[in-house]
């Protein structure tokens, strides 16, 4: 399996960050979903970029 990471930076806490959501779902619409059919009810790009941004808000 190939891990890649997106380089960023850290930003303080009390620091306001603006995400920009469109090359955010740009970049996740690159992945491969390896899921069967059956389980594709929502498109991998929405999830991923819904859960990233889930666990940007904490």
């Amino acid at each position: 399996m190939q891990d890649s990471t997106v380089p960023f930076t850290l930003v303080d806490s009390n620091e306001p960050c603006v995400i920009d959501v469109g090359a955010l779902s740009a970049a996740v619409s690159t992945l491969t979903d390896r899921r069967k059919a059956r389980g594709r009810r929502s498109p991998l790009a929405l999830i991923m970029t819904v859960a990233v941004l889930a666990k940007l808000a904490g």
